[in-house]
């Protein structure tokens, strides 16, 4: 019972502390469909929830929008060896962090 208690409240704190991630929709797809010809909505949304709990277990979650397309090209390799990404797990969040990093709000 403590055991669930100590993960609910790690999970708590992480979405306190994390920037709110916009969850992609039909329009994040059309646009990554401009960068990734295998993009989809359900690829989209599965990279947001991978990236929420993967990277947001070890550190502070950053909005797509807050890296260029530079430093997130240096980031996600070096980040993904060390989350011991599978392909496909890299593949999807690599997909989401791109495709929504010139998501904004108004889109929404």
């Amino acid at each position: 019972m403590n055991k669930v208690f100590v993960v609910f409240g790690a999970l708590l704190f992480l979405t306190a502390c994390s920037p709110k991630l916009i969850k992609p929709t039909v329009v994040d797809e059309t646009r990554g469909k401009a960068i990734y010809s295998d993009v989809t909505l359900a690829g989209l949304e599965k990279g947001h929830e991978l990236y929420a709990i993967k990277c947001g277990k070890c550190h502070k979650l950053y909005a797509p929008v807050s890296r260029s397309e530079a430093a997130w090209k240096k980031i996600l390799p070096v980040m993904g060896r060390k989350a011991k990404l599978t392909p496909e797990e890299y593949k999807v969040i690599e997909q989401y962090v791109f495709t929504m990093k010139d998501a904004t709000k108004a889109e929404k």
